[in-house]
């Protein structure tokens, strides 16, 4: 349910900002809050944005890297919390980074 419900949230704001003309930099922020939340949203985001041409395939490449590397933070965050305590944290998150 969380999933399905960024990835609604993705396609809406991408839906609406084809109305609107903003900067690019907001696109970037945009797309890392997504990708914070899920890095398939911010994928649907970019993509969704690509193909209703509001950008272009540069900008699109970064936006991609960019949200799926908040993902990636993201879960790094979380499961690092709740790693128990005898665990070495910093394997941890280098096998997560190279996963």
């Amino acid at each position: 349910m969380i999933f399905s419900g960024t990835y609604l949230i993705g396609l809406v704001i991408s839906i609406v900002l084809s109305f609107f003309e903003i900067n690019i930099f907001a696109y970037y922020i945009i797309v890392f809050v997504i990708g914070f939340l899920s890095g398939g949203a911010s994928s649907l985001f970019v993509a969704t944005a690509f193909y209703k041409s509001l950008i272009n395939e540069g900008n699109a490449l970064l936006m991609i890297t960019i949200g799926l590397s908040a993902a990636i933070i993201n879960k790094i965050f979380y499961s690092t919390q709740a790693l128990k305590e005898d665990k070495n944290k910093k394997v941890y998150v280098i096998h997560l980074v190279f996963y």
